[in-house]
């Protein structure tokens, strides 16, 4: 976050101050040039920076992954450990693993130690409101969060 707001101010400051410079030369056409360019970088740079981030996401799950892309995973879960399986391998993770939950508009997040995650859509799930009561119990059981967020958007 400190980057992209550093990237976003630090450019046009940047502009402004060679404006400026151009400014106290009488050159009205550079000056007006540069101060619009910093006005452009401002509006559109995290527009075309989101872009970029959602870009080189997006290509690296698809080489990072694409094996495992149209495999349908298997999830089983209680109270005890999550069982997963895709035909040709299976996982079974304790639930005392479990760092945090949350939930956003179209996800349900299970985060566990190692850095790896569940990545639950809720448009693929059967008896949504079901998992919904049963991970905020466990949640509970576990003293770890459990955050709603159902408006949150990739910036």
């Amino acid at each position: 976050m400190k980057k992209r707001k550093r990237n976003r101010l630090l450019v046009p400051v940047l502009y402004v101050l060679l404006g400026v410079a151009f400014a106290s030369q009488a050159s009205w056409a550079l000056t007006a040039t540069f101060v619009i360019l910093a006005i452009l970088w401002f509006l559109f740079y995290p527009l075309w920076e989101r872009n970029m981030y959602v870009k080189h996401y997006r290509n690296f799950i698809q080489e990072h992954y694409k094996q495992s892309r149209d495999k349908t995973l298997k999830l089983e879960l209680n109270r005890e450990y999550f069982w997963t399986s895709d035909g040709e391998n299976e996982s079974k993770i304790q639930c005392k693993e479990i760092i945090d939950m949350w939930e956003t508009g179209n996800q349900i997040f299970v985060r566990i130690q190692g850095g790896q995650a569940f990545i639950l859509p809720k448009n693929s799930l059967q008896e949504l409101d079901a998992l919904i009561v049963f991970l905020k119990d466990l949640a509970v059981k576990l003293e770890v969060k459990y955050e709603v967020d159902l408006n949150w958007k990739w910036r």
